[in-house]
């Protein structure tokens, strides 16, 4: 019901039609669109006024300003998806994107259980570590 659409001249952001039930979830972005493309001109005022708090009360608790983020995910969902077959031969053609290795050099081996992980409570030290940033 609020998926986006395939992005148009038009509608460059791949808004959904308006629907006025869904004010309180729309961003500051939406509505802006939607009321330059003048869909919010012929609805029941009353009930826009209504939506419009709940939307100002939904903000609130959550502490946003319902401003779209910079690391929103991409605004439209793909339009395909691609699908690869990886194999563990190494003379396989199915890897052919994978460069053939130098004769001449040595490959390095590596434990994946030696990589650290980043868990989802790390502190900004642990982050900084992991990242390499100190060092």
């Amino acid at each position: 019901m609020n998926a986006r659409v395939a992005p148009t001249a038009d509608n460059p952001s791949g808004y959904p039609p308006f629907d006025i039930r869904l004010i309180p979830a729309y961003t500051n972005n939406q509505l802006r669109y939607y009321h330059t493309i003048g869909a919010m001109l012929n609805i029941d005022k009353t009930m826009l006024k209504s939506q419009m708090e709940e939307r100002k009360t939904a903000l609130d608790l959550v502490d946003w300003d319902g401003n779209t983020r910079e690391n929103t995910p991409v605004s439209h969902a793909p339009t395909s998806i691609a699908t690869r077959t990886l194999s563990f031969d190494p003379d396989s053609e199915v890897d052919s994107e994978c460069p053939k290795p130098i004769s001449s050099h040595r490959g390095i081996k590596f434990n994946p259980s030696d990589i650290t992980r980043l868990r989802y409570d790390s502190n900004v030290a642990q982050f900084n570590n992991w990242f390499g940033l100190n060092g």
